[in-house]
């Protein structure tokens, strides 16, 4: 926050998380993107443990800083008047959600190219149904 010109002041209040007025809640985390990566990583047979784990870490910490990053570039928004908290928040989260999973995507298929091969065979699947 303080790079983009904001003071930050973080604090915790029981098992809650604030930054500045906002309290950052688990769902803001991206810790549910990471949880269905694994998933995905753990399901694709044939791939090697160390491929898994690079894969993995990848994502995680790709989400971890790309979540921040949301969270900055929100606050940002509001404290700069451009857009209230109702429409920085969700829609903007939302479409910054969507290109980040779609990057990760990518990310992921690097390092394990059956997540790309798994991804449109469900495609075709579905396109036949």
């Amino acid at each position: 926050m303080q790079l983009i010109g904001i003071k930050a002041t973080v604090w915790i209040q029981g098992q809650r998380v604030f930054l500045n007025e906002f309290e950052i809640q688990r769902m803001c985390t991206g810790v549910q993107v990471m949880t269905v990566f694994l998933g995905i990583i753990v399901a694709i047979p044939r791939v090697s443990i160390r491929k898994r784990l690079l894969a993995f870490g990848t994502v995680a910490v790709s989400v971890h800083l790309a979540n921040i990053g949301r969270i900055a570039f929100e606050i940002w928004l509001l404290y700069n008047g451009i857009l209230p908290w109702s429409l920085a928040h969700y829609p903007t989260g939302l479409i910054l959600g969507v290109f980040s999973v779609a990057f990760l995507i990518i990310a992921a298929d690097y390092f394990i190219p059956e997540i790309g091969d798994l991804a449109f065979s469900l495609l075709d699947g579905l396109r036949t149904t």
